[in-house]
């Protein structure tokens, strides 16, 4: 049986690693949090406030993708969080690692506002595989 791998995507601050943490607990998945793979170059942009240039993005993607292979080699249930916004990237993921199962994370705008005083309460939508 093939690993089970959910990849988190939607909007910052919407609850996708609360989401992959409840699956760690829940059902003992592996949460890979890719954010923490986040090249120098684009930490320095962050810490700029400068956008991600398609170059940027694309090499990290590509970095993510090798670590979700690697990652199924060894754990039986993997979860991915990150945003993910640009759809280009999340096909390429699924061209990569078409066992993959995209799931949008969101929540409603009340929560967000309030997220940094309480914690949040996530919406989980599947994605369709086109």
């Amino acid at each position: 049986m093939e690993p089970l791998g959910l990849f988190l995507f939607g909007k910052s601050g919407t609850g996708k690693s609360f989401v992959g943490d409840i699956l760690q607990e829940a059902l003992g998945c592996y949460v890979y949090h890719a954010d923490t793979d986040l090249s120098e170059e684009m930490k320095t942009a962050l810490n700029e406030s400068k956008p991600f240039t398609n170059d940027m993005r694309d090499r990290y993607f590509s970095i993510v993708v090798e670590k979700i292979l690697s990652l199924k080699k060894i754990h039986r249930c993997i979860v991915v969080t990150q945003g993910a916004y640009k759809k280009r990237h999340r096909d390429y993921l699924l061209t990569n690692i078409t066992d993959l199962h995209l799931v949008y994370v969101q929540s409603k705008e009340a929560l967000l506002l309030e997220r940094p005083q309480k914690g949040n309460m996530a919406l989980v939508q599947p994605v369709p595989k086109h």
